[in-house]
């Protein structure tokens, strides 16, 4: 299976890995799943890790390199991030990704929630083992 996720997941993970999104992660450690965010998503995460839990430049890194996702980047879903109509621009990127490798988010997000192009599964509507 192959999943785009959004910031809200990865941040979700880190914060709490028992949760059932630090499963997903774990899943994609296990190669069960395949995970993929777009380059936007990436320089979100560091913001939030600088600020909200105040992670050094290092660890930020350190920690993204570890993360087992596919970095997507912008030059491959630019163009298609206008066919959605979305305020925020990081969420069009993340939109747009899913179209290009035609797969399914998953987002804990609700600006999602009316999207038409593509599948959008909510974090808490998967059942985990």
């Amino acid at each position: 299976m192959k999943l785009v996720i959004d910031t809200n997941i990865i941040f979700s993970a880190l914060y709490n890995p028992d949760s059932k999104a630090g499963k997903i992660i774990f899943l994609a450690i296990e190669e069960e799943i395949e995970l993929y965010a777009p380059e936007s998503v990436k320089s979100e995460l560091t913001r939030i890790l600088e600020k909200k839990l105040d992670y050094k430049k290092e660890e930020v890194e350190e920690t993204i390199i570890s993360l087992p996702i596919t970095w997507i980047e912008k030059e491959i879903y630019d163009e298609y991030t206008e066919e959605f109509d979305l305020k925020d621009e990081n969420d069009r990127s993340i939109a747009a990704c899913c179209l290009i490798l035609n797969c399914a988010l998953l987002t804990g997000d609700k600006d999602f929630d009316n999207l038409k192009k593509i599948k959008v599964v909510k974090l808490g509507d998967i059942e985990l083992k």
